[in-house]
């Protein structure tokens, strides 16, 4: 699987692309050929013992192969980490998301402290700064990375994004639906708009093409790429505009 891995850096670098890489999910739900996932990802949660075997034969391995490819650009400790406490409601709580988070960051930091680190938010509910800081704050993450979905592009509470204490990128944006394509240009161009009023560090759309996606009437409206594989006129004007 490492061969994997660094194949894809490899195929990034080829086409001038850098690459935010996963370690952990916190987004999976308890759906037919997930169980194993599921379970198991509790388990490791919950588990220091557990934790630390992963990070040892599983991270370590990985972050000691790819920490100076150039492609990498950052590392994503806990994808979508309040995914956590949706899916695992009553079994899984704050304080064991940020025990698993400080972990990570801190076994990574050691073996590479180049390398930024995040862990991001955002699984199916409203995100506000206040509730990123009480999962997240103080764990010595280098940048927050927040997933946004709405049906205006609007972001609230601008002042307190600033006040966060480390930079904010928007990881994922997007209609929280299907609507028509003038609809998702406005939203794209609001969301772009708002990010950088807000001070935030990027904005990154879901999805570049959604190819065999398992929600493809959902990313045919949040995909960058059409089906020939052009460039989307919509986003095309979005980025020119911003």
């Amino acid at each position: 699987w490492l061969q994997n891995v660094v194949a894809i850096l490899d195929l990034a670098q080829k086409y001038g692309i850098r690459v935010d890489a996963g370690i952990l999910l916190g987004n999976v739900p308890l759906k037919k050929n997930f169980f194993s996932f599921y379970y198991g990802q509790r388990m490791l949660i919950k588990s220091p013992q557990l934790l630390r075997y992963y990070l040892e034969n599983v991270v370590a391995p990985l972050i000691d192969r790819i920490a100076h490819h150039p492609a990498l650009w950052a590392i994503d400790v806990l994808g979508e980490a309040d995914g956590l406490l949706t899916e695992h409601k009553g079994h899984i709580n704050e304080q064991d998301i940020r025990y698993v988070v400080s972990e990570s960051v801190q076994f990574i930091k050691r073996r590479a402290p180049h390398i930024p680190l995040t862990a991001s938010t955002g699984y199916w509910k409203h995100v506000e700064p206040r509730s990123i800081l009480k999962l997240l704050g103080g764990l010595g993450l280098d940048f927050y990375d927040v997933h946004l979905y709405n049906q205006s592009g609007d972001i609230e509470k601008c002042s307190e994004w600033k006040k966060l204490g480390r930079p904010v990128l928007l990881g994922e944006f997007g209609l929280r639906g299907p609507e028509t394509r003038e609809q998702q240009n406005i939203v794209a161009k609001n969301f772009v708009h708002n990010a950088k009023r807000c001070g935030f560090m990027g904005a990154l759309a879901w999805v570049a093409n959604p190819g065999k996606s398992p929600n493809p009437e959902q990313d045919r409206y949040q995909n960058l790429y059409s089906g020939d594989g052009t460039f989307k006129y919509e986003f095309r004007r979005v980025f020119q505009q911003e």
